[in-house]
């Protein structure tokens, strides 16, 4: 997984480079992203149960697996993160669902495309096959955001929801930690006129994000990781004041420390669940939750 960018950031903007380190076959911890009050961590498709299209680490209960092969992947996830993950049902929407109120007792499925808490152990996690997986950290205030971005939530709003919805937690300055992971590259992309206009209607600036698709006029190469950056570093321009000015981990160097991974899901199919590739296929997590101890 690499991480590199060579557009210019805003000045409050500090990119760093992450680590994956294995934790279990298929499941990576990301490193140097979050302060150590944090665990993140994503998967890729190898290491589970799961047979035929979804496998084998098929973390999604939703798409037509064997039932009893997802639960077992799922304790497996559970077991390499130490954390207890609440599994949100997701509608590409902009629901943000505050898992520390959630009463899993009572059963059923929260409804959402983000998951915000501050209670230790408890994962915030989503699931993706080519939508984009962006986790969140506050530092001071101890609370921790997973947010599932494809082009409609993130047209929708749900960047700037669940950032809204962390910001609640804690008023004051703060360092604010920021991933984006594997999802869908600019290069396979492929949208209509119609979603780029929907885009451009919101912000005239997204236009830098979309290429016109040579030979197939109406057709654009969209890039998904940049729609959502911008989203999040407009975000953090209108509200100046949520920054300290400074990275617990780096010094004064910046205040929102931001990686990610430049992976596409659709060309890595051994490493991969892509539903524009596939169709009918798995679902990678992405989690964060506050360690339970430190």
């Amino acid at each position: 997984m690499t991480d590199q960018n060579p557009r210019v950031d805003p000045p409050f903007v500090l990119r760093c480079d992450a680590s994956y380190v294995q934790v279990g076959p298929g499941v990576f911890r990301i490193e140097n992203v979050f302060p150590d009050s944090f665990l993140a961590y994503q998967t890729v498709r190898s290491g589970g149960h799961s047979e035929g299209v979804f496998s084998s680490l098929n973390l999604g209960a939703h798409v037509g697996d064997a039932p009893g092969r997802v639960i077992q992947n799922r304790e497996y996830f559970a077991k390499c993160c130490a954390t207890n993950s609440v599994w949100l049902h997701q509608v590409h929407g902009v629901g943000v669902v505050d898992l520390d109120h959630w009463d899993a007792s009572k059963g059923g499925v929260p409804i959402g495309d983000a998951a915000v808490s501050s209670r230790r152990g408890q994962g915030c996690a989503v699931l993706t096959a080519d939508c984009l997986p962006i986790l969140v950290s506050r530092s001071k205030a101890q609370s921790c955001l997973a947010i599932h971005a494809g082009w409609r939530g993130l047209l929708a709003g749900v960047i700037e929801r669940g950032l809204e919805r962390l910001l609640e937690r804690q008023a004051g300055p703060d360092q604010w930690s920021v991933w984006l992971g594997p999802c869908i590259g600019e290069q396979m992309f492929e949208v209509g006129a119609e979603v780029r206009e929907a885009f451009l209607s919101r912000d005239r600036q997204s236009d830098s994000a979309f290429s016109p698709k040579e030979g197939q006029p109406g057709k654009f190469i969209a890039n998904l990781r940049q729609l959502a950056e911008d989203r999040i570093f407009a975000w953090i321009s209108a509200h100046p004041l949520i920054l300290t000015g400074k990275s617990e981990i780096d010094g004064p160097k910046g205040a929102l420390r931001i990686a990610r991974s430049n992976e596409c899901t659709v060309l890595q199919g051994d490493r991969y669940f892509s539903y524009r590739r596939d169709g009918q296929t798995g679902r990678m997590a992405s989690l964060i939750a506050r360690r339970t101890l430190i």
